[in-house]
């Protein structure tokens, strides 16, 4: 799984909180589903903090960029 996939899969998981039922529970139980939601989106900035952006596509390394970036690797002549 790459790193948008997981941080896409941790947003999803805050959208299942927001389809609770939140008059049924008490404060300290709404605090605690507060609480979770937090760390997702915690987890999720620290993610993006690590995601390695292609500076052509201004997104993670696609593949078209990989290519390109092996056929300008393998044009480079080195000196004896």
């Amino acid at each position: 799984m790459n790193d948008l996939d997981k941080i896409k899969n941790k947003l999803h998981n805050i959208w299942d909180y927001t389809e609770l039922e939140m008059e049924d529970f008490s404060s300290q139980g709404l605090r605690k589903h507060l609480s979770s939601i937090s760390n997702i989106v915690n987890d999720v900035l620290k993610d993006l903090d690590e995601v390695s952006i292609c500076s052509t596509c201004n997104y993670e390394m696609c593949n078209k960029c990989l290519d390109d970036l092996h056929d300008d690797l393998g044009k480079i002549k080195f000196a004896p």
